[in-house]
């Protein structure tokens, strides 16, 4: 049941205060917002419409969100956004319309310092496994990333939501994870994408076994020469569940082909506690300097390829990316492409200003359907859209 569409002014200020609770966001931060956005409105007058809210059962939560009608919902956000030209812009840079929703979650408790990293990992986690949730309840095969901000998430998931329910069956959903083991002393098998997969699908309650690619390394490295690499990818190829995954196919058709929704973050390589950064400099023996140099950083492990790289440059990245065993470029911008109502994608889950630059990459490729950042990322994304239309103003003048 919709919400009516001719709602009072003070209706849809109740409206965008429980949206913007919703994600975190504390009584000062919401009252900026409105009023920047023309709604002059007070801290203490925040606090009396988010009780109103709660009152009304509008607060715009995992559940009270279906209560919206789309038009309803799209004035709310436009309201009680900080970014709207900020999604236009990044939906602009998008082949083929690929960018179908961009999320914007607080991740700055009160007193939190922005090098305090777990702490505003968690705060944003919380609000962002909500819609998380949201989006894969109709999905029946879902791929999972790794890393640090994934593992943040599911453990949001499993402490806040009880899996989501929905009009399909749990035990029909299979997860699948999209990479291999990190490997090393200071590695974190319990952030690697077999684990987090698991992890989802007991959260999930799904009676699928869900598979593991932990006898794969995510990274071959460079100690073993040219025949023994072929020889390892031979060895890894043959591998039940890496064959099911990614192939050649047999029978059926490879399950990253299948997939109705991935999972995954983005790496930059500008940082120094990036997980597949890490796998590349220690386990691969590539020098960091050669990675700035050649990539802007990655998704979910696939290297993404700085611009205009000259054919010297392309050929050393090519031969970076071919000690990866996991997803690949190719198979996120299928998944990207046919993504639809019931297909949610690629949802990409990323926070901190480092990874502006490869977030707009990203996007520029067609590799996402559904961004979902926090408010420092949001910062700089705006700074670089506002930069780059400063430069094509000057340029045509």
């Amino acid at each position: 049941m919709h919400l009516l569409k001719s709602l009072t002014i003070n209706e849809k200020k109740i409206l965008a205060v429980a949206y913007l609770k919703a994600q975190g966001l504390p009584g000062r931060a919401i009252a900026e917002i409105l009023s920047d956005n023309g709604y002059k409105i007070d801290e203490p007058r925040v606090a009396v419409l988010a009780s109103e809210a709660a009152r009304k059962g509008w607060m715009v939560t995992q559940t009270a969100e279906w209560l919206f009608s789309p038009g309803v919902l799209h004035e709310i956000r436009t309201m009680a956004s900080p970014h709207a030209e900020l999604e236009t812009h990044l939906r602009s840079l998008c082949p083929r319309a690929t960018l179908k929703e961009l999320r914007i979650f607080y991740s700055g408790a009160e007193g939190t310092s922005a090098e305090n990293w777990n702490t505003r990992l968690e705060y944003f986690s919380l609000p962002a496994s909500r819609r998380v949730s949201e989006l894969l309840r109709r999905c029946l095969n879902i791929g999972v990333g790794w890393g640090h901000t994934l593992a943040a998430l599911v453990t949001a998931l499993e402490k806040s939501c009880n899996g989501p329910g929905g009009p399909r069956k749990p035990q029909k959903t299979l997860f699948i994870p999209t990479s291999g083991e990190p490997l090393g002393p200071d590695s974190r098998p319990d952030r690697a994408s077999s684990a987090l997969a698991s992890r989802l699908a007991a959260w999930w309650g799904s009676e699928a076994q869900p598979l593991s690619l932990a006898g794969v390394a995510a990274v071959i490295p460079r100690v073993f020469n040219p025949s023994e690499r072929q020889v390892i990818k031979k060895y890894v190829a043959e591998i039940g569940d890496f064959k099911r995954i990614f192939g050649p196919p047999a029978k059926s058709i490879p399950l990253v082909e299948r997939l109705d929704a991935i999972v995954t973050s983005v790496g930059s390589f500008e940082g120094q506690w990036q997980m597949y950064q890490s796998q590349l400099i220690k386990t691969g023996g590539i020098p960091v300097e050669n990675l700035r140099e050649l990539a802007a950083g990655d998704i979910g492990g696939s290297l993404i390829p700085r611009q205009n790289l000259d054919l010297s440059r392309s050929k050393q990245l090519r031969l970076i990316a071919d000690s990866w065993t996991g997803i690949r470029l190719e198979h996120y911008q299928r998944i990207a492409g046919i993504a639809s109502a019931r297909k949610p994608g690629v949802i990409v889950v990323a926070i901190g200003e480092n990874k502006a630059a490869v977030v707009h990459e990203v996007l520029r490729l067609g590799l996402v359907n559904v961004l979902i950042i926090d408010h420092t990322l949001a910062e700089a994304l705006k700074r670089i859209s506002t930069a780059r239309v400063e430069s094509l103003s000057a340029a045509s003048q």
